[in-house]
């Protein structure tokens, strides 16, 4: 059985009136998904650090600590599955995530300018 451990991260922002989460869009697998990914080996139970670089990497050109901080959703992470995946041949996948709010540090237009 394969194991998965994910750091996600959780985006709402006011489009006019109304509240969106942001997401991204896997060319690969056809599919949406939260901000985020797995956590490598030397980030081993260090999700806030995995959900930092995801983020980093996901959302250029804003920064971690610059732009946003990350603040944990949960005081445990959460499990499911096993699942097949997708990325890994339909193999059975067992998935182990931790949540993350996304806080911009000033408005986000202000980030993006």
């Amino acid at each position: 059985m394969r194991h998965s451990e994910l750091a996600l991260v959780l985006i709402r922002l006011k489009v006019d009136s109304e509240h969106c989460h942001v997401l991204i869009r896997h060319k690969k697998w056809g599919d949406w998904s939260f901000v985020g990914g797995h956590v490598e080996p030397h980030e081993k139970n260090d999700w806030a650090r995995a959900a930092a670089r995801e983020s980093n990497e996901e959302l250029a050109p804003l920064k971690f600590g610059e732009d946003f901080t990350l603040l944990p959703l949960l005081d445990q992470p959460i499990r499911w599955g096993p699942l097949a995946s997708k990325s890994a041949d339909n193999e059975p996948t067992v998935y182990t995530a931790q949540l993350f709010a996304l806080r911009f540090l000033k408005p986000p237009a202000q980030c993006l300018a």
